[in-house]
């Protein structure tokens, strides 16, 4: 008895963890209805109200234990098994309201940035799909026109290669024609040197004869 005392004093002084003690829902005139049924004016209906009620009724029936019926200790742990599903289901919405909290700050920002912006080759609203497949065409723009710089890179390359060696093979004609020019030029001037030096011992010779004494 000193048990069953002590657990329902206990249970007297435990509350909801709302914070605000839970409300009996009281029944309503039945004369408002035509049914003339009595009905209860529950509360607002949330899952902090549903912990709130079974927190309630566990406090209530706390200390009330049955040697023959099971039913009282089944309650219970009904009770603290709804409250944590409930649980469970508070933190999954308070992770889903700052989802949401996050999605609507996003969603602002990129009005507030792209509200007015529309895709430049389609005329589509900015959204992320278009952007996305607008940036993934500027992508393969960019990488065709990498690839015809490379290309032409490539042909300037071979030109300028072309173009040296047709400077060398130029160069080169023009340094054979050269060095036969001047082979014709040194060898025409050795044959005027021969011919100025027989004309030279020509008259020399003649010069000679003529001042040798003549005989009578």
């Amino acid at each position: 008895m000193k048990s069953a005392g002590k657990n329902r004093q206990n249970s007297q002084s435990r509350k909801p963890m709302s914070g605000d003690p839970y409300t009996v829902a009281h029944r309503i005139d039945p004369s408002k209805f035509s049914s003339d049924i009595s009905l209860r004016n529950h509360p607002k209906p949330s899952l902090q109200a549903i912990k709130d009620c079974c927190i309630h009724y566990e406090s209530k029936a706390a200390g009330n234990v049955s040697t023959t019926s099971p039913l009282a200790r089944h309650l219970f742990n009904m009770s603290r098994e709804v409250q944590s599903m409930v649980d469970e289901l508070i933190q999954r919405e308070q992770r889903m309201r700052i989802r949401l909290q996050t999605l609507q700050s996003v969603s602002e920002e990129w009005t507030a940035v792209f509200g007015d912006y529309h895709v430049p080759d389609t005329g589509e609203p900015a959204t992320p799909s278009g952007l996305l497949k607008y940036l993934n065409r500027l992508e393969l723009a960019n990488s065709e026109n990498v690839r015809h710089v490379r290309h032409c890179d490539n042909q300037i390359a071979n030109m300028k290669v072309d173009h040296e060696r047709q400077m060398e093979f130029a160069g080169r004609q023009h340094r054979e024609r050269e060095e036969a020019n001047l082979e014709m030029m040194q060898a025409e001037h050795q044959r005027l040197l021969n011919e100025l030096s027989y004309e030279f011992r020509l008259a020399q010779d003649m010069q000679s004869l003529a001042s040798r004494p003549q005989c009578v």
